[in-house]
């Protein structure tokens, strides 16, 4: 069974991920809910003193108005999920976020760009498989030394 400290990580980068695609469908999508009306007083106040213009552009208004905790939490429980493994760099659960990845981009109307017309782009990535020794020897100055099984 994981550590505590292992499953809060993965939960974060869970989130973390479901905030991003949630932001990317967002952002994508065709459907234009109107903006909510602000009443005068609860604008926030200018440097005159008035109440300001909305910040926020037409196309910011409506992908804000598209997401929902919902759909960030549909995606976070799909990347979260014990199927995925934890995703670690190069393993099955990796790919398979990937593809989740590929298949909502292109269900949002993307484009693959990666240099050889795909989605992924390509990279070297190097790991390093540790063991934990039998023995640890500790140093300190004055030459005294530990040892522990």
């Amino acid at each position: 069974m994981p550590s505590i400290r292992l499953m809060i990580h993965r939960i974060v980068r869970a989130l973390r991920l479901g905030l991003a695609v949630g932001i990317v469908i967002a952002c994508s999508s065709s459907e234009e809910p109107a903006a909510p009306a602000m009443p005068p007083e609860a604008a926030p106040p200018t440097a005159g003193g008035g109440a300001s213009e909305d910040p926020f552009t037409p196309a910011g208004q409506t992908a804000a108005a598209t997401i929902t905790a919902d759909g960030i939490l549909q995606h976070v429980k799909v990347l979260g999920s014990d199927e995925f493994g934890g995703r670690g760099p190069a393993s099955e659960g990796d790919r398979m976020t990937q593809q989740y990845l590929v298949e909502q981009l292109d269900a949002l109307g993307y484009e693959p760009a990666a240099a050889d017309g795909g989605w992924r782009q390509r990279f070297d990535i190097v790991g390093v498989n540790a063991t934990v020794p039998d023995t640890w020897t500790f140093s300190a100055a004055g030459g005294r030394r530990w040892r522990r099984k």
